[in-house]
């Protein structure tokens, strides 16, 4: 009898984790079910692809549109129920995700999307954020700027740093390593270099010339700094690189530089710490829009040659703007006049307006968080916490030319 029952338990694991197994490897799913509040229900169209969740959210004739990462294991159903309020034309949505997990606001006025950043004087918002927190949910981080740390020339606001994510900040003679804990200041030039042309974040790498002369700026060799360990390598490049030299790109974690004085390029590979020559009078070049080309290597001397991913935004030629970016879900865009979008890939008709902040510049994407600089400040906005301070430097507000990179840690 216990030899049965022990086979029988056994069974139950085995097909346990079979359909475990099955849930986790599958490529995506889609579908429908209803979630209540006060007994009214809920439309909710749920599909998972791509490791994301997109989910649409229906009440009446108001849909609301969200995306969500793959932090559920693939599972059917992440909206267990919703808090919403609508009166005169406008309505918002917040809904509550499998096991609490936390979600963002999205508002509706006359078929325009807003999250509650978006308009923070807003009557109807500030009473919609009032509901949620008395009903125990926290919608928005407050900023600490209180704990502070100086890291060089920079002011460091150790609490609002996301614990994933290092930045990287230049600093003329290298780099402040900004992170959640033991930040530090790594220089390798002896002398100011105002303009960081050659400087590039190449994955967890921060790669930085061994400039010869502060004037000329010729480089035969890179230091290599892990942001991870901060360790700091050097290796030779076996030419001698003019100043002119320019940054081609990175394409698969390998960094390509063009000398166009000494009609030279080459390919340095940060991991495996070598470097490759790839380009030069003989041999001619090579050029990457989405794949290698070869290349006449006097083109690298006429003009800047960049090598560009492939991207689709004739997706959203609809819209005016100053900047566009590309995720695995959206397109994002900030406009002239200070407004910064969301536009989501299944919904392409429907775009969200995230925040609005004029003049802001060094504008990155690092998964779904935006990045930018405002004024001597450095923020991150995120749907469910806004925008964000995490450092301040004076210097940001008279050179922002390549100052600033993110590696955010797998």
């Amino acid at each position: 009898m216990k030899k049965s029952i022990s086979i029988l338990i056994l069974l139950i694991l085995l097909f346990s984790a079979f359909q475990w197994g099955m849930n986790y490897l599958k490529d995506g799913h889609e579908i429908s079910y209803q979630v209540f509040l006060a007994n009214e229900p809920y439309e909710v169209k749920e599909k998972y692809q791509k490791d994301y969740y997109d989910v649409e959210i229906q009440k009446g004739e108001n849909i609301f549109y969200f995306t969500f990462p793959n932090t559920f294991n693939k599972q059917k159903k992440i909206v267990e129920k919703v808090e919403y309020m609508i009166e005169d034309g406008k309505s918002c949505m917040y809904p509550i995700l499998e096991n609490g997990k936390t979600s963002y606001i999205e508002c509706l006025q006359d078929g325009n999307r807003y999250t509650s950043f978006s308009y923070p004087d807003s009557n109807f918002v500030s009473r919609f954020l009032t509901k949620l927190t008395e009903n125990g949910y926290s919608v928005s981080k407050e900023s600490n700027l209180e704990n502070t740390k100086i890291v060089g020339s920079t002011t460091v606001y150790v609490n609002n740093l996301l614990k994933n994510d290092i930045v990287a900040l230049w600093n003329y003679k290298g780099i402040d390593i900004v992170r959640e804990k033991d930040s530090i200041s790594e220089n390798v030039n002896s002398f100011d270099v105002y303009e960081n042309k050659h400087g590039v974040l190449v994955g967890k790498y921060y790669i930085i010339p061994e400039y010869q002369n502060s004037r000329l700026l010729e480089f035969q060799k890179l230091n290599i700094i892990n942001l991870e360990s901060k360790e700091i390598e050097q290796i030779s490049l076996g030419y001698t690189l003019s100043s002119s030299t320019y940054v081609n790109g990175v394409i698969d974690g390998k960094l390509y530089y063009t000398d166009p004085s000494n009609l030279l390029q080459l390919e340095v590979n940060p991991e495996n710490k070598n470097v490759r020559l790839i380009g030069n009078v003989d041999i001619g070049g090579q050029v990457y829009r989405g794949s290698w080309e070869n290349a006449n290597i006097y083109d690298f001397q006429s003009s800047q040659i960049l090598f560009t991913e492939l991207t689709n935004f004739s997706a959203i030629q609809n819209y005016s703007y100053q900047q566009a970016f590309e995720t695995e879900d959206s397109y994002y865009f900030y406009q002239d006049n200070g407004n910064f979008y969301q536009v989501m890939k299944n919904h392409l008709e429907n775009p969200i307006l995230l925040f609005q902040q004029s003049s802001i510049n060094n504008i990155m994407l690092v998964g779904n968080t935006i990045y930018y600089v405002s004024g001597n400040t450095l923020y991150y906005f995120e749907k469910d916490l806004g925008s964000i301070p995490i450092l301040r430097n004076n210097e940001l507000l008279y050179n922002t030319f390549n100052r600033i990179d993110i590696y955010r840690k797998s």
